[in-house]
């Protein structure tokens, strides 16, 4: 399991997306948890510790250039240009996965974070 231990906290607004990384990271052993806002997450943070975030760029209430001055989070967007990930740097992300993710990129961004137990 490459990411048994890790606690994540994916957010998309999309339901599918939702069930797609949910699906990858169970798989791998992480413990997930999902929220479909930046509003949900913040509540979600507020209750729980979390060793990363993915969070979609273009959310309906606050982007996730917005949420990323304030925590550690990885973009989860359909932006994938030089560019995009550039901004994505720029704003304070702390990786950028391109949609669609794949399961290798998912777990090859998310390994260092896991806990150490």
């Amino acid at each position: 399991m490459p990411l048994k231990d890790l606690a994540v906290l994916a957010v998309d607004d999309n339901h599918i997306n939702r069930i797609v990384i949910k699906a990858f990271l169970d798989r791998a052993g992480a413990t997930t948890s999902l929220a479909s806002s930046c509003g949900e997450a913040i509540e979600a943070m507020s209750k729980n510790a979390f060793d990363v975030i993915l969070m979609d760029i273009q959310m309906p209430d606050m982007d996730g250039y917005e949420a990323a001055h304030d925590v550690l989070i990885i973009a989860l967007t359909a932006y994938a240009l030089v560019q995009d990930i550039e901004r994505s740097t720029k704003e304070g992300m702390t990786g950028h996965l391109s949609k669609p993710v794949s399961r290798e990129a998912l777990y090859k961004i998310l390994a260092p974070f896991k806990p150490v137990v």
